[in-house]
């Protein structure tokens, strides 16, 4: 009688998640799923992996990472792997989780593939920030295997973006204009898809024919915030600050809001350029004119734009004066800039700040690296402070800090005579 109950009452997983896609965060979903297989009440089918593994991929976490390998071996042993969607699913999940050599066995061991699967595939070769040039060359080589491959598979817009980011990122234009010429000549007019127009802005600026880009751009029947901030990086990239500025009012001309993306990217223009007003203008009025509050990451271009320019008591004192709590990485700007303009004094000042950095809360990683303790210690030897030299090096034996192989300048003075 039990058993009876329990089975009328057991559920698939579309029942218990109709509208999983929806889920803000995929952590809720697994363990929704979790209780309710605790409970004994869902039946594993098809669904059922195929939605696990993809919260999973969204999730990127250890223990998401440790219950989608578990799936895995579920699916296998149920039989289920010959299943195109959880196979395809399995790819992403992979991928995502940056195990791309298990991603691409589980794609050599399918005997059918649909175009969902080989973009999988494509993309997670594109997305490995690991040996990253390898992969993307992986990319290009499975691309060709695919237009030959006898299935007949014919590539998506999908394909299209993630093959030329990979040519972005090789920054090879040969391999780009090629695939330029694929999509003009099969499906697309490039400029009415807003997505395979941005990427081949991408692909030209990050090549470096930022005037190719830019014709496209103008091409463009239809832009997002994406083509936007593609176009003003391309800019950025090409220290052209005051085409980036007027790209910014001419994206806010057309409706389109910048998201902080867009803002660093035109503050790195400014900073290349040297336009040290048009960038602390438009710092300032973010808030005001865009309703944005300034991340950690736009505090540090605008120390880099003052630090660049020399301007290095006006960068000390915006640090000092920011509503957040700065880091490192705004520190080591300024020492940097400090170093270049010859401002010891100020060097000494901000080096021993950045020696005194705590880790972040929750992490076991120092802030400061051995480059840091090095540059303080170049600071001190060129102006023949030894003593100081020798106790930076001891406090870096105290602290446990490693240096790079191949020696430090650190070593190189204190064994000077």
């Amino acid at each position: 009688m039990k058993a009876k109950v329990k089975i009328e009452h057991m559920l698939k997983t579309h029942d218990v998640f109709p509208n999983t896609p929806n889920f803000s965060q995929p952590k809720d979903s697994i363990f929704t799923f979790a209780y309710w297989v605790s409970k004994g009440l869902l039946v594993f089918d098809d669904f059922t992996y195929i939605f696990v593994l993809g919260a999973c991929a969204r999730s990127q976490s250890l223990s998401t990472l440790w219950l989608g390998r578990q799936v895995h071996v579920k699916a296998f042993k149920s039989g289920l792997m010959s299943n195109l969607l959880v196979k395809t699913t399995l790819i992403h999940f992979y991928a995502n989780n940056k195990d791309i050599l298990l991603a691409r066995s589980v794609f050599d061991e399918m005997t059918e593939r649909s175009s969902a699967t080989w973009n999988a595939m494509i993309k997670g070769y594109t997305s490995q920030r690991e040996r990253s040039k390898k992969c993307c060359r992986e990319a290009l080589v499975l691309f060709r295997d695919m237009l030959n491959d006898v299935s007949g598979q014919i590539p998506t817009d999908t394909t299209m973006v993630c093959v030329l980011s990979a040519c972005s990122q090789l920054g090879e234009i040969y391999s780009g204009a090629c695939v330029h010429g694929f999509i003009e000549k099969t499906i697309w007019v490039p400029e009415s898809d807003v997505f395979i127009g941005t990427g081949l802005v991408d692909m030209y600026a990050k090549c470096g024919y930022i005037d190719s880009a830019l014709s496209i751009f103008r091409l463009m029947s239809v832009k997002n915030v994406l083509t936007w901030t593609a176009m003003g990086t391309g800019l950025a990239v090409h220290g052209r600050g005051k085409e980036a500025l007027e790209l910014l009012d001419a994206m806010e001309g057309s409706g389109i809001k910048p998201n902080p993306v867009t803002f660093t990217s035109v503050f790195s223009a400014c900073c290349h350029t040297g336009l040290v007003e048009g960038g602390l203008h438009l710092f300032h009025s973010m808030r005001s004119r865009f309703g944005l509050e300034p991340q950690i990451q736009h505090y540090g271009c605008i120390v880099d734009l003052l630090g660049r320019a020399g301007y290095l008591n006006e960068a000390y004192d915006f640090i000092i004066e920011m509503p957040i709590k700065p880091d490192a990485v705004l520190w080591r700007s300024l020492l940097s800039a400090c170093t270049v303009h010859g401002d010891l004094a100020m060097a000494e000042k901000v080096g021993k700040i950045l020696l005194r950095l705590e880790p972040p809360k929750n992490s076991l990683h120092m802030p400061i690296t051995s480059e840091d303790y090095i540059a303080l210690s170049n600071v001190y030897a060129s102006t023949g402070r030894w003593r100081q030299v020798e106790m930076v090096r001891n406090k870096m034996k105290l602290k446990r800090v490693e240096t790079k192989p191949g020696g430090s300048y650190i070593q190189t003075v204190c064994s000077s005579p």
